[in-house]
């Protein structure tokens, strides 16, 4: 049974599943849609072109599916597709594509903080953490189980590895590689992320080819083309190695540090 308090605006033509709940001054607009057991709380607007997935929860005053910050903006057919199990504090703002039939997607089993933002056309995997007031720019990619810190700042098109660790109000302009630790102002790569490693049930074989391998590429203020063809023929053909150089390689053939800037 969907739940709609009186005081909430919802299109007629948006599409509740079973057992929504929608609480005091919250707006649907119009084609909006949200999946079984969505739940909102007070004064949360969901624009128009907007698709949440099931059992998402949502907070006081977020804001999902507004317009690009774009002044070169100038379409509405624009989409934001958010999947299931997500959990979205008080005041996020998540923002639609900037350009025509364009989507910004978000995964599943993500915890957004409060205040966090996600720009146009960002590209979130599943299983992401975002503390307090993080910031991604337009285009940004974030890959599954990464952490991103407080008050963090990401460039546009800057990428994000798997199980990296984005620490707290850093200023991230280029990419970050998978399973490492970045801080600082500009961010820096400063070592692995052993615990998220542990956690996620990572080899010891593996976590110590990682560890070689950022430190050889990353951090040793060596030429990094030359260092990666190092690893690459050192390191043992381990899964986690292979998408590590991989990211790598990716990042020389992109501009600025940024693999999504060709």
């Amino acid at each position: 049974m969907v739940a709609i308090h009186p005081t909430a605006l919802v299109d007629d033509t948006a599409e509740l599943g079973a057992d929504v709940e929608v609480g005091p001054f919250c707006i649907i607009e119009a084609g909006a849609r949200l999946g079984d057991g969505c739940k909102l709380a007070s004064q949360v607007v969901i624009r128009s072109r907007t698709s949440i997935g099931a059992r998402c929860t949502i907070d006081t005053g977020a804001v999902l599916g507004g317009r690009a910050q774009d002044l070169k903006c100038s379409t509405d057919e624009t989409f934001l597709e958010i999947g299931e199990d997500n959990t979205i504090r008080e005041y996020v703002t998540i923002h639609r594509s900037n350009h025509e039939g364009g989507t910004t997607r978000v995964g599943d089993g993500n915890l957004f903080m409060a205040f966090v933002h996600l720009g146009h056309d960002v590209v979130v995997g599943s299983r992401t953490y975002f503390a307090n007031a993080a910031t991604l720019g337009g285009h940004v990619q974030v890959d599954d189980r990464a952490v991103i810190g407080g008050m963090t700042a990401v460039h546009q098109r800057v990428r994000i590895g798997e199980l990296a660790m984005v620490g707290g109000m850093t200023g991230v302009n280029t990419d970050v590689p998978p399973y490492s630790m970045v801080e600082g102002h500009p961010g820096k790569v400063r070592g692995i992320n052993t615990i998220g490693l542990r956690r996620n049930g990572v080899s010891a074989e593996a976590r110590l080819a990682i560890k070689t391998a950022i430190r050889e590429i990353f951090c040793a203020g060596r030429h990094r083309g030359t260092a990666l063809e190092e690893m690459e023929g050192r390191l043992p053909k381990l899964p986690e190695v292979e998408t590590l150089l991989a990211f790598a390689r990716a990042i020389r053939a992109g501009h600025n540090g940024r693999q999504l800037e060709q």
